[in-house]
């Protein structure tokens, strides 16, 4: 699992002093495997935003092009060897372009200076991507537009979010939490939470794009087969349109290793990651009777799925549909019949929970390993993880891709899966780690993980509720081990406390299960 650190930091405020080492030398002591920590953009400055005015041959070379750049207060003249330096004159063009000026340092530690290129002074260059750190790309210079929020004169490092940092975090199977920068935002602030650090879950309003249309009138949703999808959750959005997304998403998802398709698309990869749960838009236009129905497939049926591959299904298989045939394999890929394509205007996004050995045993039949069906087989939020990443989803669309998001959801929860209650013995805590650690503070350990924690009268039990982002935590143990690891596993004492007459009243006060 890929992590931006500046990313990360919207979501967690830590005390000044630490950084990206500190928090991955705090995740790998703490059972989080953090495989490498990459820096995106060293060493990058002086380069800035600058709008092309003008263009024309090089007068001694036939592949080079001078190139008149605007910086917010002259134009200056700029030799070029890309081949796709934009044309100023063309119909409602406002070419941008990222160049390094006079004194500016790229990532590859060469300083610019002024420099003659067959005979004609050239201040600075005009810089493709690899020249940025961006990618290895070298194919032309990168072309900005203003919908890219970069003003001209700006600095292009700071405006893109430069430098940045990357965690490769290797997550076990039992902590589908931390696959997505919520979920590590909240672990973090929780290891550091005696330093100052503070949780800060993102928060999504989505008054201001609502239509007047509910979204029960526009389309429908059917589960029939609530034990195989517990809750399936859908927003109708309507106007959108389908286009490429500006740089900042585009380069978001590159340097955690995910394409850039379109606006629509990326939204939900942004989604994605930013919650862990994945998403999928439809396109509302291609589904039968604008309807949603969640049903097993019949034995034999077939399926094109997005990577254009004709599937044949089995009945254990778990299949979304419209009123007439398959739509997408649920958990793990999209149909090509209902994708969205250039001309979408309507969407029907879906939020939704599927059992996880059900997916498991399609994506390995199917031989497909998506990154839906990565967090799906490990079991994700049904509940408030769920609702947010829908919320936020929605909100990125509209923000991307214009449009008005339909009023109320569409959903299908007949049986809403429960928070788990454990209870927890600050007495059976200190017998298994050999330490003592006074009950408000294992309570406070647990309480920056998100649970809730009540403290009985006499401080012998703690009540717990576990949100269900933390499937992995179904018994006291889990709980001890919790507090183990954000205590500190270096606080753990050489020795453990004296054993203890073995009486029966020790063994049914202390040991007991």
């Amino acid at each position: 699992m890929k992590i931006s650190w500046n990313w990360l930091r919207d979501f967690v405020e830590l005390p000044p002093g630490i950084g990206p080492s500190e928090v991955a030398a705090r995740l790998s002591v703490s059972g989080v495997a953090v495989d490498g920590l990459t820096e995106i953009g060293k060493g990058l400055s002086g380069a800035i935003v600058a709008e092309v005015r003008g263009k024309r041959p090089h007068p001694k070379a036939d592949k080079l092009t001078l190139v008149d750049v605007f910086d917010g207060h002259e134009v200056t003249q700029v030799v070029c060897g890309a081949p796709n330096v934009p044309a100023p004159w063309e119909p409602g063009a406002s070419p941008r372009v990222v160049w390094a000026r006079p004194g500016a340092t790229l990532p590859s530690g060469i300083t610019l200076s002024v420099r003659e290129v067959r005979g004609v002074p050239s201040p600075g260059m005009l810089c493709a991507e690899d020249e940025l750190g961006l990618s290895e790309d070298h194919g032309g210079i990168l072309l900005l537009s203003p919908g890219d929020g970069l003003e001209i004169g700006s600095d292009f490092a700071k405006g893109v979010g430069l430098p940045d940092w990357i965690f490769d975090l290797d997550v076990t199977p039992n902590r589908p939490d931390l696959l997505g920068h919520v979920g590590v935002a909240r672990e973090v602030a929780a290891l550091f939470q005696g330093q100052g650090a503070r949780f800060r879950p993102p928060h999504t309003d989505l008054l201001p794009w609502l239509d007047s249309v509910d979204a029960s009138s526009l389309a429908a949703v059917e589960v029939r087969d609530p034990s195989a999808c517990p809750r399936y959750l859908a927003h109708v959005l309507r106007g959108v349109r389908v286009g490429p997304s500006p740089l900042w998403a585009r380069l978001r998802l590159q340097r955690l290793g995910v394409r850039a398709i379109s606006n629509v698309v990326d939204a939900t990869n942004l989604a994605l990651l930013e919650w862990g749960h994945p998403l999928h838009a439809f396109d509302l236009a291609a589904l039968k009777d604008h309807k949603i129905v969640v049903r097993r497939a019949a034995p034999g049926e077939k399926l094109t799925t997005l990577d254009s591959v004709e599937r044949e299904l089995l009945h254990d298989d778990l299949l979304i549909a419209d009123a007439e045939r398959g739509a997408a394999v649920a958990g793990v890929m999209g149909g090509a019949q209902s994708e969205v394509r250039a001309g979408t205007q309507e969407l029907l996004l879906e939020a939704a929970y599927f059992r996880p050995d059900l997916v498991r045993r399609t994506a390995r039949r199917l031989r497909l390993h998506t990154e839906a069906s990565h967090r799906f087989e490990r079991g994700t939020d049904p509940n408030d993880t769920l609702t947010a990443a829908a919320r936020r989803c929605a909100q990125l669309i509209v923000e991307l891709a214009g449009g008005r998001i339909a009023r109320g959801a569409l959903d299908v929860y007949p049986f809403a899966i429960p928070r788990p209650s454990l209870t927890l013995r600050p007495a059976r805590t200190d017998a298994i780690l050999g330490m003592e650690i006074k009950p408000t503070t294992q309570a406070e350990h647990l309480r920056a993980l998100g649970l809730e924690v009540l403290v009985s009268a006499d401080a012998t039990s703690l009540a717990v509720q576990v949100p269900t982002y933390r499937p992995d935590l179904t018994r006291e143990i889990d709980l001890i081990e919790e507090v183990m690891r954000l205590h500190g596993l270096g606080e753990l004492p050489a020795t453990l406390f004296a054993r203890p007459r073995l009486t029966t009243a020790w063994i049914e006060s202390t040991l007991h299960f």
